[in-house]
This record gives C-alpha cells, structure tokens and sequence, in this order.
C-alpha cells in the first residue's frame, strides 16, 4: 500500500433519528457527477444525481436502494446530502464552489 492508502474512504459518522451511518467522501472518479452546469440539469435530473451520490457515501449499507433514498422525508435527504459535502470537503465554510470550479479547470486544462 502507498502513502496515499491512509486517506481513502475514511467515512464521517452520522446519526438520524437513533440510526447511525458512515458517509463516505466522494470519490475522485466520482466527482465527474457534480462537474457541469446544474442550471443545465432538470430538476429531476439534478435530483437523480444527489441520490446516486448519496447511495455511494452509504457504500457500508448495501442494503438501501435508490428507491429507499428517493422516498425519503426532505429533512432526512438534506441531512443526507449536507453530511456527504461536509465529508467530502465539499461544504460553503471550505469554499465548495471555488473547490469545484477549481477541479473543472483542472479537467480542462487535460
């Protein structure tokens, strides 16, 4: 194993209503999922993309679906969706959209 090794999937725990779950950051071959213009994403389709990501910060509860997530109560989604930016380093207090605008030009610049 390299160096890198000790920083993949270290996952934030998160508690809701009694349950406990580890969300996992993003990983980087899954952050081509947030690249893009969202104005240019329907609403469902921007939807569809935070489930998905969701699903795969869940990655040690195989167990829940797409589905599932997409059913769930809106305050239970937000603090889904909040829990998977803030471990993946993707919150406002860390500058996500510089972050994000940051790896797009990176991607570009290829």
């Amino acid at each position: 194993m390299s160096r890198l090794s000790k920083f993949l999937a270290i996952p934030k725990e998160l508690e809701i209503q009694g349950e406990k779950f580890k969300i996992y950051p993003v990983k980087g071959k899954d952050l081509a999922m947030l690249q893009g213009d969202p104005e240019k994403l329907s609403k469902e389709e921007q939807f569809k993309m935070t489930v998905k990501i969701i699903k795969k910060s869940l990655r040690d509860d195989e167990d829940i679906t797409e589905e599932e997530i997409e059913n769930l109560d809106s305050d239970i989604l937000i603090a889904l969706s909040d829990a998977v930016l803030e471990a993946s380093g993707l919150t406002d207090k860390n500058g996500a959209l510089a972050r994000i605008k940051q790896i797009k030009e990176q991607n570009l610049s290829r």
